[in-house]
């Protein structure tokens, strides 16, 4: 009882934290461009062209849509059928919790509960949530190396600190890739590897008892070989649920793309959007605060003002910004609660 007392408290602390930051984040974007005002803000979404408002928000309802397709995909390669609105509601749980906790992953434990009370056995949703985990890392590690490719001069574009959170992002991302990989393929070789630092740890007195917590990492590794053998066996077919992350990724940046031409600006400039939206999702996961806020905001806001004046940048991050991640926020928040009370209602029967 006092550990459910714990949690419910825990979540409570993380949505105060939540509507702090947004705060604080709207304050941040008003300190970037002294003359913003709301009134001007509501004058520009007046005078937007609602066609491409309504396309940006289709491109946030596709956005949990796909995350929703890659976790039935995922479901369904590993041997358990699941429809496609119940994977909408565990894809709208994962993204609202991942929002207000300080951690990308944050969501899977709500994921996982639904996905287990629909009759998802334990070891099949653990599957499903590594894999999917897997997936989101290896989509960003190629839209960044896309977007690099493509077009090299976007990150002169940023300043020196936008530059430096999407560089250490790159990094992050890469690195996880790198973990994720070994923990499916490699297992043996991450177990050696993590043995070592530990004890390298330990030599410089940065860890205590090395010798318990190399135990403690076998361990686990033990526990966990049996899944990676049973991801590995399946690794030809995630090349879909893999395509479906992208094109999750994708249909973020495409919010701001109908924003942007919303607004009036010409589709020939859709490129350049698309290009910054990618590198800003990327430096969004350097520092874990909850939904990334203020960080994302000052990255766009950065990225744009190469293209237009701070004011229209102001405006057009704001709006791309209340739709992608605020509004979806909200329908996901809903959806959850929506999905706990169903849940709730199945088990008093």
């Amino acid at each position: 009882m006092e550990k459910d007392n714990k949690k419910k408290g825990n979540k409570l602390l993380w949505s105060i934290l939540f509507i702090l930051i947004a705060a604080l984040s709207v304050w941040a974007i008003k300190q970037q461009n002294k003359s913003f005002s709301l009134k001007k803000f509501f004058e520009f979404v007046n005078n937007a062209k609602p066609s491409f408002i309504i396309g940006a928000f289709i491109s946030m309802l596709c956005y949990i849509g796909f995350e929703a397709m890659a976790l039935k995909s995922i479901t369904q390669i590993f041997g358990y059928s699941t429809d496609f609105l119940s994977n909408y509601f565990y894809a709208s749980g994962d993204l609202y919790f991942s929002a207000i906790t300080p951690s990308a992953t944050g969501g899977q434990p709500a994921c996982g509960y639904f996905m287990s009370k629909d009759g998802v056995p334990l070891m099949a949703t653990t599957i499903v949530l590594i894999v999917n985990t897997l997936l989101y890392t290896f989509s960003l590690v190629i839209l960044g190396a896309v977007d690099l490719l493509l077009n090299p001069r976007t990150l002169l574009k940023f300043g020196p600190l936008s530059r430096f959170f999407i560089i250490f992002g790159i990094i992050i991302q890469v690195v996880l890739a790198l973990f994720f990989y070994l923990l499916i393929a490699k297992e043996y070789l991450l177990e050696k590897i993590c043995s070592k630092f530990v004890r390298f740890l330990g030599k410089l007195k940065f860890v205590k008892n090395t010798d318990a917590k190399i135990e403690k990492i076998n361990k686990k590794m033990d526990e966990y070989r049996e899944t990676a053998v049973m991801i590995r066996g399946k690794m030809n077919k995630l090349i879909i649920p893999l395509i479906y992350n992208i094109l999750m990724r994708l249909s973020l940046v495409a919010v701001s793309v109908f924003v942007f031409l919303a607004a009036g600006n010409l589709m020939v400039d859709i490129g350049k959007i698309v290009s910054i939206q990618i590198l800003v999702i990327i430096g969004a996961y350097v520092i874990p605060i909850p939904g990334a806020i203020g960080i994302t905001d000052y990255i766009m806001i950065d990225g744009y003002k190469s293209l237009f004046d701070a004011e229209q940048a102001v405006n057009l991050e704001l709006l791309s910004r209340t739709i992608s991640f605020y509004a979806c926020v909200l329908l996901c928040g809903i959806l959850t609660l929506v999905k706990f009370v169903l849940v709730n209602r199945r088990n008093k029967k």
